[in-house]
């Protein structure tokens, strides 16, 4: 479905360039659809252990007097239950000459330090972006139904690979083993 979104977008729009004003973007070389979050299928039983961990969480927090945690682990609580139901919005993903733009969000080269890509179907088909600013975190990408080898064809025009990046970071694969 996202593919679809992507390519009646590119029918429609081939010939579209934003003025200076907007971005001095240009021509997308690459433009896909990608949901702003993974939605992940949750049991019943998900739900109650994750519950029963988070009251245990919130009571040691405050045994230990630790009001702020408690705050926290209510604040993770609601967010996972909003994002449960609601439908993630569709954020259009496109690779220009001079950068890359995530929804409203452009990313230009120059803030850009590196790319890496892991590609293990069926879970993970991923680009992630390295940020010059060491205060800024990796920036992961599902590819969706896109050809990970022309998006790195492309990339490796204005960004350097990193190769030593062979396999999807802990903190993700926690999160989707955890389907957070």
């Amino acid at each position: 479905m996202e593919y679809n979104i992507a390519i009646k977008y590119m029918e429609e729009n081939k010939k579209e360039v934003l003025s200076e004003a907007e971005a001095p973007i240009g021509i997308a070389r690459h433009l896909w659809v990608i949901p702003e979050y993974d939605v992940h299928e949750r049991s019943r039983n998900w739900y109650l252990s994750v519950g029963i961990m988070g009251i245990v969480l919130i009571a040691l927090a405050v045994w230990y007097q630790n009001f702020l945690g408690a705050i926290l682990v209510l604040l993770v609580a609601v967010i996972i239950v909003t994002r449960s139901y609601r439908e993630p919005i569709q954020l259009r993903v496109a690779i220009y000459d001079n950068g890359i733009m995530i929804g409203e969000a452009f990313y230009p080269y120059g803030d850009l330090k590196s790319f890496w890509i892991i590609y293990e179907p069926p879970h993970v088909k991923t680009l992630y972006l390295d940020f010059q600013s060491q205060w800024r975190p990796r920036l992961p990408i599902p590819f969706g139904e896109m050809s990970p080898l022309d998006i790195r064809n492309t990339l490796l025009k204005y960004l350097e690979e990193d190769l030593s990046k062979e396999s999807e970071p802990t903190s993700d694969a926690l999160a989707r083993y955890f389907r957070l």
